[in-house]
């Protein structure tokens, strides 16, 4: 019994545990544990504290820079404490922008945050409009299911996609082996943190020439259940209906969604009908090893109206094209996408993060010149070691992985008859495409300084397989040269609140399915990448106690072998490696508190962007164009937004978005006039009987009912003695509004 007894007391007065970021799930290093206000543990580079002789410790306090501090009773000897950034934190807060447990302060790169509040502001518009508030991005929105996002210049060229840019959710690539990207099909009043890193110049993450988009839904970040119903509606038909429940014990959370949006549209042939539900778990094993299984599936069927010729935008923008009218051409596709992430401390120093991840996508598309019947298996898989190593007396930190997957692609092509049938076959193909990508980042310091340096390697291949029954077999596999992507960064400490960083890094961009198939079906093997160094200098600052944040950046961007469409006729066109750009810009960001009071916050936050994008060396077709602009980007891009919270129960929001005019042609001969669009919403929230907290809310997108174009399509070209349809005309004044009910358990 003595025995006993002495066990029961030695094991009650060690209390040992683990703190992490609760959004992406992060060992946080640094956090003070505290006792009667006295600091008696820190956690270690794995987020681990252990407290000996605790016996008498009825309470903790976990307390960091960037974090929300949280009071946790002490009901355990084991406890895994998940602390929640603060809304504004710049300074302290754990990204994985680089796939490196710092903060966004420090990085010697190019990354931006949108936490939960920026998101929650702008959810109802779609990914463009919430990128927009970005420096250095300026994302095109043709309908909701039509939608091209640039970065610094990156992808301008794409028709009506997004590519050249990579992105991840809940590190599962979302990016498709075909090399496109559609965030359109999130719901965004999911995504928890959205971190973007501008440019070629993340090696962790296959060094894409555009960059990377990684977002996070964490699930539920507190213990205990709660359920929530959210209804909204709007103007041309809208309405958008949730349902999610989460719970969350001591080692196991759980969240599941479901998710229902259509709209009319403004236009004709402009219906969107979308369903989607997600799922996401998190299991604790123990103090050295978590799982995480995220699950998605959602349909879609979207008619499109594609794009105007001048007269019709301007006189009648709510039409559809007539020939994709006529056909009632739309797109219906089902996607499924599944991933199981594991994290484990595999010792005291190092840690491993590996993730399996399957996507299947199922998709039918009426067009007015055939249809497309397709379909898509991607099978793949990411690991990551991290290490601290000594070397010379000199402390480093390593970053080792592997990343690939394999996409499965079957394509079939029929003629178009009218808009319920479809006539014979035309082609029938298959592409199988590997990707792999290996890479290793080591850090260091010395004094202020901060060295950084990444070595990221690419090999993609693919067999194409022409299964046609006619006289010419196009079947052939290629494998592109395997590219080597450097970076090397140093940053400067000034004075904890003031940082410059110097950055030279490498990317590619490897052509797509479609840009490997010419216009007469043979793969065109004699394509290269994409290719192309950035050079960027920049600077951070904190200032006045956190109540002023900025940050600037001049960057030059050379891109070799630049990919150029050549339009053949409406449903024909080829790839050729024709030219050199050069990408000069300036970004610059601030983030302002002015009354940061209990009852009365303001926050003011203002992007910009001057873009100086040109040919340096391209000629098509005897026409010269070096020194032209880059067509489809602003010169100039300002956003501005101001936000007020009363009493912590009410808040009014309202942003500008100013967009210089943009060349729509190589010949820089047509210009899309600048245009500002100004949104407001409003909301209230209020707790009722304990258990219940009701939401209220509406807004106005484009308050003073501008006519613009939110998206213009690059180098259109008319044919049959039609104009050139060039324009995407943006909706008019809309309205929304709706009611969220929450009941905790």
């Amino acid at each position: 019994m003595a025995a006993i007894l002495m066990l029961a007391t030695s094991a009650r007065a060690q209390i040992n545990g683990k703190v992490f970021d609760a959004i992406n799930r992060i060992a946080l290093e640094n956090v003070h544990v505290i006792h009667k206000g006295n600091v008696i543990a820190v956690t270690n580079a794995s987020g681990k504290y252990r407290l000996q002789d605790a016996e008498d410790i009825d309470s903790l306090k976990f307390q960091r820079i960037g974090y929300k501090s949280r009071i946790i009773t002490v009901d355990k000897h084991v406890m895994q404490i998940p602390l929640s950034p603060k809304p504004t934190a710049l300074k302290g807060v754990a990204v994985k922008g680089y796939n490196w447990p710092g903060n966004t302060f420090s990085r010697s790169g190019p990354v931006s945050v949108l936490n939960k509040r920026d998101i929650e502001r702008i959810a109802i518009s779609g990914p463009p409009d919430l990128l927009n508030m970005v420096s250095g991005i300026y994302a095109h929105s043709g309908a909701r299911n039509t939608n091209r996002i640039t970065i610094r210049g990156i992808g301008a060229r794409s028709m009506y996609s997004t590519t050249k840019i990579k992105a991840y959710l809940n590190e599962i690539p979302l990016t498709s082996g075909m090399g496109e990207t559609t965030l359109e099909d999130l719901d965004l009043d999911l995504i928890d943190r959205l971190t973007v890193i501008k440019g070629p110049s993340s090696t962790t993450y296959g060094a894409p020439l555009g960059g990377v988009i990684n977002m996070r839904i964490s699930g539920q970040q507190q213990q205990g259940s709660f359920i929530q119903t959210k209804n909204t509606i709007g103007s041309f038909g809208l309405m958008k209906n949730s349902l999610r429940a989460m719970t969350s014990g001591d080692n196991t959370s759980a969240e599941i969604a479901y998710t229902h949006l259509v709209s009319d549209g403004f236009r004709e042939n402009d219906n969107y009908n979308r369903d989607a539900l997600t799922a996401i778990v998190h299991h604790r094993l123990n103090n050295d090893l978590d799982f995480t299984y995220f699950e998605r599936y959602h349909k879609l069927k979207a008619y499109i109206p594609s794009s105007l010729d001048e007269q019709t935008y301007r006189n009648n923008p709510q039409r559809a094209a007539q020939n994709w009218q006529s056909v009632k051409g739309h797109e219906d596709y089902h996607k499924f996408f599944s991933g199981l992430s594991m994290q484990w401390d595999v010792n005291n120093k190092v840690t491993n993060t590996t993730g399996l991840f399957y996507k299947d996508y199922a998709g039918y598309e009426r067009r007015p010149f055939n249809v497309l019947d397709d379909n898509t298996a991607t099978l793949g898989a990411r690991t990551l070691f991290k290490t601290p190593a000594t070397i010379a007396t000199r402390k480093f930190y390593f970053r080792v992985g592997y990343e690939f997957f394999y996409d499965d692609y079957d394509w079939n092509i029929f003629e178009t008859i009218d808009q319920k049938r479809h006539g014979d076959l035309l082609s029938k193909n298959t592409q199988h495409r590997y990707y792999h990508n290996a890479f290793i980042t080591g850090e260091t310091s010395w004094k202020t300084f901060t060295f950084s340096a990444g070595l990221n390697y690419n090999k993609t291949h693919y067999r194409y397989l022409d299964h046609f029954n006619d006289s010419i077999d196009y079947s052939t596999a290629h494998a592109f040269e395997g590219v080597v992507s450097p970076r090397l960064s140093i940053s400067y400490d000034f004075t904890g609140n003031i940082m410059a960083y110097g950055n030279i890094s490498h990317g590619f961009s490897a052509p797509s399915y479609e840009e490997a198939i010419d216009s007469e079906g043979f793969a065109n093997t004699g394509l290269q990448p994409e290719t192309g160094w950035n050079r960027e200098i920049g600077f951070r600052a904190q200032l006045l106690n956190n109540k002023f944040t900025a940050s600037a950046s001049l960057f030059s961007i050379n891109i070799d072998d630049l990919l150029v469409t050549k339009r053949l006729a409406e449903d024909r066109y080829t790839k050729i490696n024709a030219g050199e750009t050069r990408h000069n810009g300036l970004e610059f960001t601030l983030n302002a508190k002015p009354v940061n009071e209990r009852n009365f916050k303001s926050t003011f936050k203002l992007s910009y962007t001057h873009s100086a994008y040109r040919f340096i060396d391209f000629t098509d077709e005897g026409n010269d164009y070096d020194g032209n602009f880059l067509p489809g980007i602003p010169k100039n891009k300002l956003f501005v937004s101001g936000d007020v919270e009363i009493m912590q129960w009410a808040f009014i929001h309202a942003n500008w978005l100013w967009v210089d005019e943009m060349p729509m042609n190589d010949a820089n001969s047509l210009y899309a006039s600048s245009y500002g669009r100004l949104s407001l919403k409003g909301g209230l929230k209020k707790n009722v009987f304990k258990k219940w907290m009701i939401k209220v809310y509406g807004g106005i997108n484009n308050l003073t009912d501008n006519h613009y174009p939110s998206m213009v399509l690059v180098n259109a070209v008319g044919y049959g003695g039609s104009d050139p349809r060039y324009y995407y005309p943006a909706p008019p004044r809309n309205f929304y509004a709706g009611i969220a009910i929450s009941y905790f358990f």
